[in-house]
């Protein structure tokens, strides 16, 4: 049977470590740095502090933290940039808000007077005409003074907190003219997720999602394979993950943890962010979603740790989705279907598997079966790396100091796309039915309410 792959039709490539792609950088940034403060210090925003600081992000610096807790007040005035600069801290985003906005006044001021002294107007003989006139200038200039104002605290954002909290930080922070980069999800629901993209549109600033795993070497490959169509036309997608595995600890660590009320659900909006994202990113939204979700299978709550999901795209292309935090072995395997080829990828370890159109072939060939079908197979080997955090703030730190959103890994609007993902599996095996998308953020809220309302 032709089914079998010999030895001569299989190549095996192992992809060492690789280093760090080198964002190009412009005359402009070669002397600018994006100077950020940090709002969320849990395990994440922690690691990005020390990453800044020790100057492993270029073009970054950290000037100001948010944290909270007394216990990390010692490790917070421990912070210091590579050029010596401590980094301040303050103990609420409002502090760290309220602080920024004063000093913005306070520059556009200053600048005003220095743009009158530079005129050296005539003195006027009608002191109030002259004082009418000067009042009436700095209120139509009051934005280009906004603009050349160089003395802020902080140009850009990142949030790290809470899923709840994130809508409400990145309204003001992009009211104060500043970038956003949110870590995942960009919230708790569709509906407060697209209005920080719509906050994001009208002040016309930069906002990322930290969706780094993008960048993994094994999902690189996989994108590029997919637009180049060495694939085909995809047919089917089959997803399991059980990367995470969560204890009765874990859930316990953070009082919003693991409740609709705190979270806005359980594993698919919180370690599912990452696997939805990566997968909308390779094979695009699809249309239609079913969910099975035994909430609680294996803790005492009431939102998920294990999610099945079925999904059917117009062009015919299905898939499912399997995402677990509870079980003890790891897997984390990627089978994808077309008619010229099958990748599998298994943790870290990818396997081609070429042949002819298998349509063709079906339509042409007078056999039974695979008699006919000629195969060639490639293995690839990926060592594992370390997280790309590093090249998603370089990302992040061009993009906020060229307002160029092209150079992000991912735009905050793909934020929403995880969260439809998520959102309508919730409510699909909530009301037991299949789910049209997108999903009306009004009655995804609904459904919000009637489960938060039973965990009371």
């Amino acid at each position: 049977m032709g089914s079998k792959i010999p030895a001569e039709g299989r190549i095996s490539t192992k992809i060492s470590r690789r280093k760090a792609a080198t964002i190009q950088t412009s005359s402009y940034m070669e002397n600018n740095i994006l100077k950020t403060a940090l709002i969320g210090v849990g395990n994440m925003g922690r690691k990005y502090a020390e990453m800044i600081t020790a100057g492993e992000v270029p073009h970054m610096k950290l000037t100001a933290v948010v944290i909270r807790r007394d216990e990390l007040m010692e490790w917070g005035k421990s912070l210091v940039n590579t050029d010596g600069e401590k980094v301040k801290i303050f103990r609420s985003a409002e502090e760290l808000f309220a602080a920024e906005a004063e000093n913005i006044n306070v520059n556009i001021i200053g600048n005003y007077i220095q743009k009158l002294n530079d005129k050296k107007p005539e003195k006027s003989t009608d002191n109030c005409k002259g004082n009418e006139e000067n009042t009436n200038d700095y209120k139509n200039n009051k934005e280009d003074n906004y603009k050349i104002h160089t003395t802020s605290l902080f140009d850009a954002v990142i949030i790290a907190t809470p899923h709840k909290t994130h809508k409400e930080l990145a309204l003001k922070a992009f009211a104060l003219k500043k970038d956003v980069l949110c870590d995942k999800p960009a919230a708790a629901d569709i509906g407060e997720a697209l209005e920080m993209n719509e906050a994001a549109s009208k002040s016309n600033r930069i906002y990322g999602m930290v969706f780094h795993q993008r960048l993994y070497p094994k999902y690189v490959k996989i994108k590029e394979m997919i637009d180049n169509n060495e694939l085909g036309e995809l047919v089917r997608v089959n997803l399991i993950n059980s990367r995470y595995l969560r204890t009765t600890h874990y859930h316990k660590s953070g009082s919003w943890r693991s409740s609709f009320a705190g979270e806005g659900g359980g594993a698919l909006i919180n370690q599912g962010q990452h696997i939805l994202d990566m997968f909308q990113y390779l094979f695009g939204m699809p249309q239609r979603i079913f969910a099975v979700i035994p909430f609680g299978k294996y803790n005492n709550f009431a939102v998920d740790d294990e999610d099945t999901i079925i999904m059917s795209y117009d062009n015919g292309m299905t898939a499912s989705f399997v995402l677990t935090t509870g079980e003890a072995c790891y897997e984390e395997r990627l089978e994808v279907i077309g008619t010229k080829a099958k990748l599998l990828l298994e943790d870290n370890t990818l396997t081609i598997t070429r042949h002819q159109d298998v349509r063709e072939y079906i339509k042409t060939e007078n056999v039974n079966s695979r008699e006919n079908m000629h195969f060639t197979q490639e293995i690839i080997e990926y060592e594992k790396e370390p997280e790309p955090y590093t090249r998603l703030l370089e990302g992040f730190a061009k993009a906020s100091l060229e307002q160029n959103s092209d150079y992000l890994v991912a735009r905050g609007e793909e934020g929403i796309n995880s969260l439809m993902l998520c959102a309508g599996a919730y409510y699909s095996a909530c009301r037991g039915i299949q789910v049209e998308l997108p999903l009306d953020a009004d009655e995804y809220r609904k459904l919000m309410d009637e489960l938060i309302s039973k965990e009371q």
